[in-house]
């Protein structure tokens, strides 16, 4: 997957999170969460390990640069003092200065080669300066993302268990209620059987004084 296709899923992984947790939308079951954030982190390391990557190999790709850089201002600096050394050749000899003039313009043809390399290289730099920079600004900025959704799935884990105490709170009480219903039936079945044989006895009692 893509970087935006990952932060496409922990955007999405954030808002459901924020939906269970801030909403009040009831989980399908315990295991969302815990999948949700599962999902999260594992993006978020993936997003994390290709940024680091990336930011190495721009700090490499600089360190090149740099190195570059200043071999080529060594270069310069030699050029100049050979070109210095030249110069106070030719106040004393303008005959061997005529002689090397065309060492001389290949020296500052490659002077201005040289110059204009490091001109090239300074706004490369500075771009890759700047890239490495917004790099940790959003290496930064996923980060504090990441903390923020793992504080919001340790509150759904909190919420989870609480619902669980209750819920084993609740089987408790049913049972409990079972019970006294259970025991209200046994009463009830004993109150109608004695009723019923007291109306067998009634009915006995009246027969007999019918028959007398």
């Amino acid at each position: 997957m893509s970087n935006t296709d990952l932060l496409e899923e922990i955007r999405n992984g954030a808002e459901q999170l924020y939906m269970y947790s801030a909403r009040g939308v009831k989980l399908p079951n315990l295991d969302v969460a815990q999948n949700l954030r599962d999902r999260i982190v594992r993006a978020s390391d993936i997003v994390h390990r290709r940024l680091a990557n990336e930011v190495k190999e721009l700090n490499t790709a600089l360190h090149n640069c740099t190195e570059e850089g200043g071999r080529l201002r060594t270069v310069i600096e030699e050029s100049n003092t050979r070109i210095h050394h030249l110069t106070e050749s030719l106040l004393g000899a303008r005959a061997e200065i005529d002689g090397k003039d065309d060492e001389i313009k290949w020296r500052d043809d490659e002077i201005d080669r040289l110059v204009m390399i490091c001109d090239e290289l300074d706004p490369q730099l500075r771009e890759l300066t700047n890239q490495i920079e917004e790099r940790d600004r959003r290496i930064g900025t996923l980060n504090e993302q990441l903390h923020e959704l793992l504080n919001a799935s340790e509150g759904l884990e909190r919420n989870a268990d609480r619902l669980l105490r209750e819920s084993e709170q609740l089987r408790i009480n049913l049972e409990q209620a079972n019970h006294v219903i259970a025991e209200r039936d046994i009463l009830i079945n004993r109150y109608r059987n004695a009723l019923n044989t007291c109306r067998d006895e009634r009915d006995v009692a009246l027969a007999r004084y019918m028959t007398e």
